[in-house]
This record gives C-alpha cells, structure tokens and sequence, in this order.
C-alpha cells in the first residue's frame, strides 16, 4: 500500500511480493498524482474513498485497462481519476512479478 502526502490521498494496493517493488509502487503512485488534480467542490464529502482496477502489460508498462470499481458518486470526480491513470506513463512491471500483465487496484481519496 502506497500513500500520498498530498492533499488528496492515493493508494495503491498490490501484492507484497518483494520489497524491490517498493520504488515501482512509489513511481506508479507518483506518476498518477502528477495529472490527478481534483476541484475543490466535487460534489462528495471529503474523504470520499473511490477505486479502479488497472490492467497493466509487463513489457512497457502499458496500460490495457481501466474499470471503475467503487465509484465516489461524482462523474466529474470518477472522470478527473481515470484520466489522471490514462495519462500516467506507468514504468514497466518488475521481473518478480510471475505473469505478464498483473492488475493493480487505485484507491483515491478526496480530501480538501
């Protein structure tokens, strides 16, 4: 689990497989926040918790898939999240991991 000290918290939640994958997660989390940038009024309460599923290709760190799986109740906010994980340029999925494309699960949280 991978934590933002922003203002607005991300984490990333994935197997500990192996400490090495330390610096993968902190870029992944680093990668997303730097296009992830939230209104002040998006409609939800702060601390509004909202996830996707992210489907990532081992080779390049391509990104074959973003689902919604816990929406914040915002379109708007939802919108502004997948964007943010579509625009981030993922670093390639470390060797350790045994398949070729793994799945990686966004939790944000909406925070003033």
């Amino acid at each position: 689990c991978v934590k933002s000290m922003n203002k607005n918290t991300l984490k990333i939640n994935l197997p500990q497989i192996d400490s090495r994958l330390n610096l993968f997660y902190a870029t992944v989390k680093r990668k997303i926040m730097i296009n992830y940038r939230p209104p002040k009024n998006a409609g939800v309460a702060f601390g509004t918790e909202f996830m996707f599923e992210l489907t990532v290709l081992r080779a390049g760190g391509k990104a074959i898939g973003v689902k919604l799986k816990n929406s914040s109740g915002s379109k708007l906010l939802d919108d502004i999240a997948k964007r943010a994980i579509r625009l981030a340029q993922l670093p390639p999925i470390p060797s350790i991991f045994p398949k070729n494309e793994t799945k990686l699960f966004i939790l944000f949280k909406y925070e003033e």
